[in-house]
């Protein structure tokens, strides 16, 4: 699986952010192209997209209740077969 943080914001504005703390991939279309594709309602916006390009887990990681923990990562792992998660 691959974690992308998707931003229209420029790359400068990405690295001065201190919350949420970003440790994953993020793609910057400052033309919101992707933006739009995928109809982001927040910033940042994050999505876990399975080798097969099956979305997994989409939405803004720091959501109150919907947070994007390491517990939900190895659920999603878990629950998809991956042969990287580490309850398998």
């Amino acid at each position: 699986m691959v974690v992308v943080g998707l931003s229209d914001e420029t790359e400068n504005k990405i690295r001065s952010m201190k919350k949420p703390n970003i440790e994953y991939f993020s793609t910057i279309g400052t033309k919101k192209r992707m933006k739009n594709e995928v109809e982001v309602t927040g910033i940042p916006h994050v999505m876990i997209i399975a080798p097969k390009g099956i979305v997994r887990w989409e939405g803004w990681p720091a959501l109150n209740g919907q947070e994007l923990t390491e517990d939900v990562i190895q659920d999603i792992l878990d629950r998809n077969g991956s042969k990287t998660g580490g309850k398998k």
